[in-house]
């Protein structure tokens, strides 16, 4: 089963869906789908019926679509297991006892505003409770940093309030976070009908430098999945061992240190990677993790890793400063901007589905020295904007 919200749909999370006549919601009522005539919709009535009637394996594209589900199934176990990941604190709490030492403490916006330096543990991690992307996110090393990104905060809660639903990111309230050592991971998986974590995909993201929490480089290749999925496992394990999560989706983003303790930094509810970029598991193993998940099979990692060739395989999320968002742009030079990848596997123009993001590109390197090229490509480039002031 699959819900659509208001972002953007993979042609092959919908190819998918109609391949395998998975019954669709349209969450938001103007939703751009790809082969939309095939697929098989039902009314919103009728689709949380089914939901409510039985239990199937239920998908979202996007955080958006969690509050269809709030509204027509209030008090379901969904809507309850959904909160608790999506809200960050809420998620803090309830794994506080697998991670006793974790420092972390929640803050009304004004209450963060009025914060002084003194009383702050840095470094830390600033960010919305109820958050997307990398939207309201700092790391911050010292006092000196706090000044600046306090001033930061303030233009970022000021655009995004126009730009988001407050489901999506609410910029009322922020969680104050210990810094987590160590490389950062992206991992797509669900728990199957008996319970156990199921891996789809495993990214590795890159960062231009310390303070840097752009969305901008994943990557996949043999070695990203050797060092980093059997630690993933475990920990996935460990959730599935709190509650019943059996047939959900989530998307977790962790980081393990060098000792090799993970510690995670978020799970996201009922969905993958966004705006259809758990696709570079297509692209780089020629796994369909739709299809893995609506048919509750699984890749076969042994197989892959001995078939795998030694590519880098990357996605490049361009993402736009929130008070530059897409909104305020004229037009993009994609050819441009497209010439500055070597072997491009596919180009999505995301102008229309994602206010802070004009595209994403899916792209195979021999190693890393591309990423680290295009970490450093100033974006603006490549954009016009109106005739109107931009905040400062």
């Amino acid at each position: 089963m699959l819900v659509l919200g208001q972002a953007f749909v993979s042609p092959f999370l919908s190819e998918t869906a109609a391949k395998l006549r998975i019954p669709v919601v349209d969450a938001a009522q103007d939703v751009l789908v790809p082969f939309d005539k095939k697929l098989n919709w039902k009314s919103a009535n009728s689709f949380f019926q089914l939901v409510r009637d039985r239990k199937a394996p239920l998908l979202s594209n996007s955080e958006n679509a969690l509050q269809a589900l709030e509204n027509h199934l209030p008090g379901h176990v969904l809507v309850e297991r959904n909160e608790r990941f999506k809200n960050k604190t809420h998620f803090r709490k309830w794994l506080a006892h697998l991670f006793p030492d974790f420092m972390y403490q929640e803050f009304s916006f004004d209450e963060l505003m009025r914060m002084q330096a003194s009383q702050l543990r840095f470094p830390i991690v600033v960010k919305p409770v109820v958050g997307y992307a990398s939207l309201g996110v700092y790391r911050v090393a010292d006092a000196k940093e706090w000044m600046d990104v306090r001033h930061r905060l303030h233009r970022d809660v000021r655009e995004a309030r126009d730009l988001f639903p407050e489901s999506v990111l609410n910029v009322e309230r922020f969680i104050v976070e210990e810094w987590i050592e160590g490389e950062e991971y992206a991992v797509d998986a669900f728990f199957n009908t008996e319970g156990q974590p199921v891996v789809l995909n495993v990214l590795k993201r890159m960062f231009a430098h310390a303070g840097d929490t752009s969305d901008r480089i994943y990557y996949t290749s043999k070695h990203v999945l050797q060092e980093a999925m059997q630690p993933v496992i475990e920990f996935l394990t460990k959730l599935g061992s709190l509650e019943d999560l059996s047939l959900y989706p989530v998307h977790l983003e962790v980081r393990i240190s060098p000792s090799g303790k993970l510690i995670p930094i978020e799970v996201n509810p009922l969905r993958f990677a966004g705006i259809g970029t758990c696709d570079l598991a297509i692209h780089a193993y020629g796994q369909n993790p739709y299809e893995h998940f609506f048919q509750q099979t699984q890749p076969d990692w042994n197989h892959i890793l001995e078939t795998m060739d030694d590519s880098v395989y990357s996605f490049f999320c361009a993402e736009l400063p929130v008070e530059l968002n897409t909104l305020k742009i004229s037009s993009i030079e994609h050819d441009k901007f497209r010439s500055m990848f070597g072997d491009v596997l596919e180009y999505r123009s995301m102008q229309g589905y994602d206010p802070t993001t004009f595209a994403v590109v899916f792209y195979r390197s021999e190693d890393l020295a591309e990423n680290e090229k295009l970490l450093q490509l100033e974006l603006s480039q490549f954009v016009s904007v109106r005739n109107i002031e931009v905040s400062a």
